[in-house]
């Protein structure tokens, strides 16, 4: 029954037709009309704003000793002095680098320092990379522990471990106080 009254008006239903056109055809100028400024705008070099943004990253070689910052390695048998003592992760570094890197290692003397008359040289303790292969002499040119000039380590944060062995023998006279400066470096160059 209330199908029969929608549907026997006729001026409802024309009315209706005619608001749905022209809203349509209200909403399809609106269209047109904004394409058309858009076009107009461009054309006239007008342009929307923008904005820019920069970032500056610092060069970043950063190298710590996390452990291992006094070692101490006592000689107090024949079996230590005939075999040498080995300490592996004596030390441990920490780096932080955002370019690829490389770590050297250097004696700050060319002979431990101490009260012996027999000087004990720097080579007599050897190093390597943790779990590396053989141990290389101390010296007081810096030699590659990590990485080289020519093959460097990717970017990135870690840590890595030092090896040291130490086989003085018989050489050196009996002290208590010898003692020797290690310096570790990173860089990219």
């Amino acid at each position: 029954m209330n199908k029969d009254k929608a549907t026997s008006c006729p001026l409802n239903n024309n009315l209706v037709k005619n608001v749905v056109n022209k809203t349509l055809i209200t909403c399809i100028f609106l269209s047109v009309s904004i394409l058309i400024s858009d076009k107009a705008n461009a054309q006239l070099g007008i342009s929307a704003p923008t904005a820019s943004f920069e970032v500056k990253i610092a060069e970043i070689l950063d190298l710590a000793i996390t452990s291992g910052t006094t070692n101490t390695f006592e000689f107090n048998t024949i079996a230590q002095i005939d075999a040498g003592i080995e300490v592996p992760n004596a030390v441990t570094l920490t780096y932080k680098s955002n370019k690829p890197w490389f770590v050297n290692i250097s004696a700050d003397s060319p002979n431990f320092t101490g009260s012996s008359s027999t000087p004990m040289p720097c080579s007599v303790l050897m190093f390597k990379l943790n779990g590396s292969g053989s141990y290389i002499p101390l010296s007081t040119t810096p030699s590659s522990l990590s990485g080289t000039s020519a093959l460097k380590n990717p970017r990135g944060a870690a840590s890595i471990g030092v090896d040291y062995k130490i086989s003085p023998g018989y050489s050196y006279d009996p002290a208590n106080d010898y003692g020797l400066v290690i310096s570790y470096s990173i860089s990219n160059q």
